[in-house]
């Protein structure tokens, strides 16, 4: 009788150990699978936020994505300078514009340099000067529209120059010593003619 009793009580006691290891195991997978449900809940819950709310997603101060990762933010790149906008460049005036201007310097060097002069009988000159005289390559401007083009010397019209008249014609030559002569051809249109100043005045041959 006493070794019936001890078989009870030792599988009574068995029963009861397995049913307490069976109890923790089942507790532990419980809790795991809580967890992996609450991250389901928690990423579900972001992104029914983020399809009520999209906007968020161009926000800088939205640190997330819809999975929980840290987002980058890149920041705008400034344009070259070769895209941004430059200020116009001023524009210079015509040697014209000086016509009927009071005489005298109008700008830059007009003893030792470059610069524009206004003259009394009216005449403009662009050019460079030397010791106060026209002297170097320049242009005058006549108060009758006819223009000179060339090499100026110690205030003359000396060697190679282009003069245009008023009337679309054109005389290009070479200006002698006295300021006064030159040689070359007058074109007018399509014709061209061999001719000569002399004391300024323009004599055509043939």
């Amino acid at each position: 009788m006493f070794l019936i009793g001890f078989i009870r009580v030792s599988i009574f006691t068995g029963a009861i150990l397995i049913f307490c290891f069976v109890s923790v195991s089942c507790g532990k997978k419980n809790k795991g699978n809580s967890k992996k449900e609450d991250s389901k809940i928690a990423s579900s819950k972001k992104k029914n936020d983020l399809e009520l709310e999209p906007e968020l997603k161009e926000r800088k101060f939205f640190q997330e994505d819809a999975l929980g990762q840290p987002k980058k933010y890149e920041e705008p790149r400034e344009a070259p300078d070769s895209d941004r906008e430059s200020p116009e460049p001023k524009k210079q005036k015509s040697i014209a514009s000086y016509l009927g201007s009071s005489p005298g310097c109008k700008t830059g060097n007009c003893k030792n340099g470059n610069g524009i002069y206004v003259y009394e009988s009216g005449e403009v000159y662009s050019g460079n000067f030397k010791n106060d005289k026209r002297h170097g390559s320049g242009m005058i401007q006549y108060r009758d529209g006819d223009r000179y083009v060339g090499n100026f010397l110690n205030d003359k019209k000396v060697g190679v120059g282009k003069y245009q008249f008023s009337n679309g014609a054109v005389f290009n030559g070479r200006f002698m010593e006295d300021g006064e002569s030159a040689e070359g051809f007058l074109t007018v249109g399509k014709k061209r003619k061999e001719c000569s100043i002399i004391r300024n005045k323009l004599n055509c041959h043939g």
